[in-house]
């Protein structure tokens, strides 16, 4: 009887806080929640960048699929509520912090390994990609994202379910980097000199617009809830790209370097998918998980497809870069933390 009297105790400490009434309206003050992210690249991913040996027996040896770093990256999403009348309220939201890097390497103790931009050997003239005994390829990825909205919340009849609207402005960053480096014999017939290759291609998508979305909430009992919600942005994305390559053999056979920046505009379409929970532990405290989903069409990431007149120093380099190459790419992950009621 004692054990079982402790239990039952127990058990109504686990229990949401007896002051959160079933009908009371869904609020918080200010929330903060740890947040992990993984990213997925939908688009077309170049098969080989890098062989060992040339012509038809030639075997891939590294590709960008080697480096489509879907780990799952740590950040934060928080957000602060000032009400704004009966059932309204402005809401201000971050999300972001994630970052993502990985490598791959692969070597050849023959000097074996050939490059794309050579088309793997078959172009002959400018060696600092090619006879490799190290090739190398390294991405970097950043995301943010910032929303300002104003929502209003409905509370339907016998309390069980409540729901709301939204509209409002969304600004999300996403930055990509691609870098690849070749390294090989000092066997350079001018300066006698290793010969190296690094290509170093930034870009970064500002996506702005307006947004609408709804989300709603079955009250499972009083102070525990689960929620589901939908948002759409149509945003504009101006795109901004650096590239910076340097060489063994860039200028006139000695080391140099040469460096390309352009850009572009386009229209595009967001979608926020969230599933939820919310758990008040007091009448002031709120634990809250969810499971979230962000898809953005049309998003510029690095690349290293420079032609060889861009590698060799034609005065027409800078319109030999490859144009933005655009994916479509998804944001998904978990958060939990706490949300603060004063």
């Amino acid at each position: 009887g004692y054990l079982g009297g402790r239990c039952k105790e127990l058990c109504r400490c686990l229990l949401p806080c007896p002051q959160a009434s079933l009908c009371s309206q869904r609020w918080y003050d200010v929330s903060l929640e740890v947040a992990g992210m993984t990213r997925e690249v939908n688009g077309d991913v170049p098969s080989v960048v890098t062989t060992f040996g040339t012509g038809p027996q030639a075997v891939p040896a590294l590709s960008l699929s080697d480096i489509n770093d879907d780990n799952m990256a740590g950040g934060i999403r928080t957000s602060v509520a000032f009400l704004c009348g009966p059932g309204g309220n402005l809401e201000l939201t971050y999300l972001g912090g994630h970052e993502w890097n990985d490598s791959a390497s692969v070597y050849s103790d023959t000097s074996n390994l050939y490059s794309f931009i050579s088309d793997f050997g078959d172009i002959a003239g400018f060696d600092d990609v090619d006879q490799s005994i190290r090739q190398t390829l390294i991405s970097e990825g950043r995301f943010h994202s910032g929303e300002l909205n104003y929502r209003r919340r409905t509370m339907f009849p016998y309390c069980r379910f409540q729901s709301s609207w939204l509209v409002g402005l969304r600004l999300l960053r996403y930055d990509d980097r691609l870098i690849y480096e070749t390294e090989g014999d000092e066997n350079n017939s001018v300066n006698d000199s290793l010969r190296f290759y690094q290509s170093n291609s930034r870009v970064k998508n500002k996506l702005f617009g307006p947004q609408a979305g709804f989300d709603f909430w079955w009250n499972v009992c009083a102070g525990f809830s689960m929620g589901l919600g939908l948002k759409g942005a149509v945003m504009q994305n101006d795109t901004d790209r650096d590239q910076v390559v340097t060489g063994n053999s860039l200028d006139l056979g000695f080391p140099g370097s040469f460096s390309a920046s352009d850009g572009d505009q386009r229209s595009t379409f967001m979608t926020d998918f969230e599933l939820k929970m919310i758990y008040r532990i007091t009448y002031s405290c709120t634990l809250r998980a969810s499971y979230f989903a962000i898809t953005a069409d049309d998003i510029a990431s690095g690349n290293v497809d420079q032609s060889l007149a861009f590698a060799a120093q034609d005065p027409s380099f800078a319109s030999s870069i490859r144009p933005l190459v655009y994916d479509n790419m998804t944001f998904q992950g978990l958060t939990f933390g706490a949300e603060y009621l004063w």
